[in-house]
């Protein structure tokens, strides 16, 4: 089973990169933009797997999909403290920017760590020239 409606918002995705890149294509930055917004439907990808696989009574399957699931939210896990030690703490620019948008302190680990932490990568991927973005 070829999983469409990911492909197709894959896709969708694609086009709102297009469109934030000719908007502004100094700041945009195409693949990090692209690997931030498909990675973020990952976690329910691999879920709708686990599930679909369990009605259709693909064990192998579904205990692969299991794994992979449960691998990805665990390196979330770790992404959210390895942010909290390292990247909140000690990153000069960081701490300088975050000054100016304070509530993405807050958000984004949250978004990150439900979602995915590829999520991170907007922060620096120039989506649309927003300079929170």
């Amino acid at each position: 089973m070829v999983p469409f409606p990911f492909i197709l918002s894959a896709i969708f995705m694609s086009f709102i990169v297009l469109g934030s890149w000719l908007k502004d294509k100094f700041f945009t930055k195409v693949l990090t933009c692209l690997i931030s917004l498909i990675g973020s439907f990952e976690i329910i990808m691999y879920l709708l797997m686990v599930i679909l696989s369990g009605i259709i009574s693909e064990w192998k399957i579904m205990i692969c999909s299991a794994f992979g699931l449960a691998f990805m939210i665990a390196s979330n896990v770790i992404f959210y403290l390895y942010y909290r030690r390292d990247i909140l703490a000690k990153d000069e620019k960081f701490g300088a920017w975050i000054k100016y948008f304070p509530k993405m302190q807050k958000v984004m680990p949250i978004v990150c760590l439900i979602l995915n932490f590829k999520c991170f990568k907007m922060f620096y991927g120039g989506f649309f020239g927003l300079e929170t973005f």
